[in-house]
């Protein structure tokens, strides 16, 4: 059998490590680690954390020394910089973030690395690979136990203030406020539980967020300022090939919306050059958005439903199918695996 050791500095897996062992476990593979199964997960299943799956295929050890080795860096590498370095010379060593600062940290390119809010318009520099924030089993049977027949025509945006979200404050201003004039809008933060009930009946999810980026390098009078500071290195990046990038974009929203059968809104992947292992198709999978646009977006939604009712519905039968294929544990599992046996053949045979 095979085996994979997960590596966990915060001794508090993220919700894609966790999705990560739940996937490799459905793969047939021998799972360790250096966490406590009994306080293993923590995944992000409707909204706030949420587990009921055992974790008890999780074997705890002292020394990872089985096999493939994945490090959950979403809060750092914290004192296993230098052993993982080390740790690279004679074994495969797979890099995983979710955090909200993703987008600004460089990875040696020995690492393979895979990173949630890709964007293709502002890349770091290291070995990256595109990860989304995926499904935890938890909230797979969760959903396949909810009744998803009875969809209404309502549009949930529960979005809580932030910093560090102009992307949704844009929006706010050019896309809802034109929305509350053609659907219900239901703004109201719930319970885990009511949420998935809202998700259970709603055709239409906001599920977009981010924080837009200038190419700040550009700037000669800030470069000479930050010239030899931290600040330079935060923002040089290996290309950026935009006026403007959307960063932090990745939504547990857009998941749980597709998982639940909901049409989820986000920005056009394809314009503003966000990655996925396997992207949605827009108007199939969810509603794009297009700044440039973005204000006759709600008429022409309604003008969609009033043409053929079951138009929002269909999208969000066809999201839940395209999030189960490509996004559930095994799924997101195999295709790290597939990812790393091309960057180490040799060590795959």
């Amino acid at each position: 059998m095979p085996q994979v050791d997960f590596l966990i500095p915060t001794q508090k897996p993220t919700h894609i490590a966790c999705c990560l062992m739940q996937g490799f476990h459905q793969l047939g593979w021998e799972v360790f680690a250096n966490v406590d199964s009994s306080n293993w997960i923590d995944t992000r299943g409707i909204s706030t954390p949420f587990a009921r799956t055992s974790g008890d295929f999780i074997q705890k050890v002292a020394q990872l020394v089985h096999g493939l080795l994945i490090v959950d860096v979403s809060k750092g590498q914290g004192v296993y910089v230098d052993s993982l370095r080390d740790t690279l010379k004679h074994r495969p060593v797979i890099l995983v973030n979710m955090d909200d600062a993703a987008n600004f940290v460089d990875y040696d390119e020995g690492y393979l690395t895979f990173t949630t809010h890709y964007n293709r318009l502002a890349l770091r520099h290291g070995s990256l690979r595109p990860i989304g924030f995926s499904l935890s089993q938890d909230i797979v049977d969760l959903a396949a136990e909810t009744d998803l027949t009875r969809k209404q025509d309502y549009v949930i945006k529960n979005f809580t203030p932030s910093f560090q979200q102009s992307v949704r404050n844009s929006l706010e201003l050019c896309f809802i406020e034109g929305l509350k004039n053609h659907f219900p809008l239901h703004e109201e933060l719930t319970t885990p539980e009511q949420y998935a009930q809202e998700l259970a009946g709603a055709t239409l999810v906001a599920a977009y967020g981010g924080e837009y980026l200038p190419p700040m390098m550009r700037n000669t009078y800030l470069r000479e300022r930050m010239a030899g500071g931290p600040q330079a290195g935060l923002y040089d990046f290996k290309n950026f090939d935009t006026e403007s990038a959307v960063l932090r974009w990745d939504s547990w929203r857009f998941f749980e919306a597709a998982l639940f059968a909901c049409a989820p809104i986000q920005l056009d992947f394809d314009k503003y050059g966000f990655e996925l292992p396997v992207k949605p198709t827009p108007w199939e999978h969810y509603i794009p958005i297009d700044m440039t646009t973005v204000s006759s977006l709600p008429a022409r939604l309604r003008q969609m439903v009033d043409a053929d009712p079951d138009a929002l519905a269909r999208i969000g039968r066809q999201a839940r199918a395209w999030v189960l294929e490509h996004y559930a544990p095994k799924p997101v599992a195999s295709y790290v695996l597939d990812q790393a046996r091309a960057f180490w053949p040799q060590f795959f045979g």
